[in-house]
């Protein structure tokens, strides 16, 4: 069964949800850990005062919660956070896009030789 697909600011809810023991929104929505970089978009929708988009605080995130090293959020394993599996679904999305390229690609170069 595929995973529904979520949007960045869904998934920053979600994460923030998560991160409040599970909770409802309305506790995420009192969140004061205001150096956590999904925080202004906890709420799952623009507050007005994000420096980011929400795609650019969840990799920020990832780097917050791998100790600032920017190399460490590839390594991920945190399987049941909503972090991971929307990155695991965008990389997913990334190599199908590939692949559909280089098909493409192969199909012309097929034409012209063949022409």
């Amino acid at each position: 069964m595929e995973a529904k697909k979520l949007t960045p600011l869904q998934v920053v809810k979600e994460k923030c949800r998560d991160c409040c023991g599970g909770g409802n929104l309305k506790e995420a929505r009192q969140c004061e850990i205001a150096w956590c970089a999904l925080y202004h978009h906890r709420a799952g929708k623009k507050d007005g005062k994000q420096t980011m988009t929400a795609s650019r605080a969840i990799k920020e995130y990832c780097k917050q919660c791998c100790n600032g090293n920017a190399q460490e959020p590839g390594k991920c394993t945190a399987k049941n956070c909503p972090v991971y599996i929307f990155k695991q679904q965008k990389g997913a999305e990334r190599e199908e896009k590939r692949r559909q390229k280089r098909e493409q690609i192969a199909t012309r170069e097929e034409e012209v030789n063949n022409a």
